[in-house]
């Protein structure tokens, strides 16, 4: 599976305002590929706004980008942007994005530099836990950079901060978190929230 991740800074305070105007707009604009989320930030870097689409080929992928470029004001907030950035990724082996259903009212979402070798490696660690550890919670997606700095990112939605931390420490004692191997790959690491939008169809 083929992912973009865009990220839409708006103005200072007008996420609330604007984040519907978004859905509107992405109905309008009808891309190919499947929205996965449309999340906005809580805690981390403020004022942003996540959309995450997959793609099953990279022709569909380069045609919606397309139609994005073409379009006047494809996003519906071209008067309150302040900046967007736009990331190709592929999905690890093994995984299949959530289909669409109310997941989860927060999601983390961390992003992880890694040594230029270390998709591989990454990829390897994590097949060997990642069935256990879906077993004790979910995985929206996880996928590698195939532009800009080697990377990779993984989206995991919970119920509640509280649900994390108790999910995430059940992982760590029954050993497959972090994937064992895995942390040697990586040059820095990031967590950041989000909260889903009204219409992401991750809710």
């Amino acid at each position: 599976m083929h992912y973009s991740v865009r990220l839409l800074t708006l103005e200072p305070g007008q996420v609330p305002a604007k984040v519907d105007a978004i859905g509107t707009a992405l109905q309008k604009l009808g891309l190919q590929g499947r929205l996965q989320a449309c999340l906005y930030s809580e805690v981390g870097t403020l004022n942003r706004v996540l959309l995450l689409h997959a793609h099953e080929e990279r022709d569909i992928l380069a045609a919606d980008q397309e139609k994005v470029i073409a379009a006047r004001d494809a996003f519906g907030v071209a008067d309150v942007l302040q900046a967007s950035t736009f990331d190709l990724f592929t999905g690890f082996a093994g995984h299949e994005p959530l289909p669409a259903g109310k997941h989860g009212r927060i999601y983390e979402v961390r992003t992880y530099h890694i040594l230029a070798s270390g998709v591989e490696p990454t990829q390897a660690a994590w097949a060997k836990v990642l069935r256990e550890r879906l077993e004790i919670s979910k995985l929206l997606a996880v996928m590698y950079s195939t532009t800009g700095k080697p990377r990779f990112m993984h989206f995991w939605p919970y119920a509640s901060f509280e649900e994390r931390l108790l999910l995430r420490a059940k992982a760590v004692e029954r050993g497959v978190w972090p994937p064992p191997g895995g942390i040697s790959q990586i040059t820095s690491m990031q967590s950041e929230l989000f909260f889903p939008a009204a219409f992401s169809p991750a809710a």
